[in-house]
């Protein structure tokens, strides 16, 4: 199983801060540059966050391990759900550049922006 607190919600945070600023996302994605993340293309990001970091399961957590963050709970499952429903409007990878445009990727980077916010008490 993997640690809530030192492991899964600092990754998960990592991954909404990623795609709240998106400037390192569109390096990887569209220049190919490795450097700064290992998330290379949308569908590896997918992979890690619900394959690698077992989202649809650790989410059922959030309640108990943020009992005293109960906004911050919420906007983990709104920002997972939004991750999944971008995941399903991609389809079939397209060209990374247009990933960018897709109302849900608007969304998602609202949902980050607020798992972000939400966060900053915990920092």
């Amino acid at each position: 199983m993997i640690d809530f607190r030192q492991v899964w919600l600092p990754q998960i945070l990592g991954y909404a801060q990623l795609i709240a600023d998106e400037n390192v996302l569109r390096r990887a994605w569209l220049n190919g540059e490795a450097a700064e993340t290992s998330v290379t293309a949308p569908d590896e990001m997918i992979e890690q966050v619900f394959g690698d970091l077992a989202a649809e399961e650790m989410i059922k957590e959030a309640s108990f391990h943020l009992a005293s963050a109960p906004r911050l709970a919420e906007a983990l499952r709104e920002f997972l759900h939004g991750m999944a429903e971008w995941d399903i409007e991609i389809g079939d990878l397209q060209p990374e550049e247009e990933l960018f445009h897709k109302p849900k990727w608007k969304l998602l980077r609202n949902k980050a922006a607020q798992v972000l916010n939400e966060a900053q008490p915990l920092a």
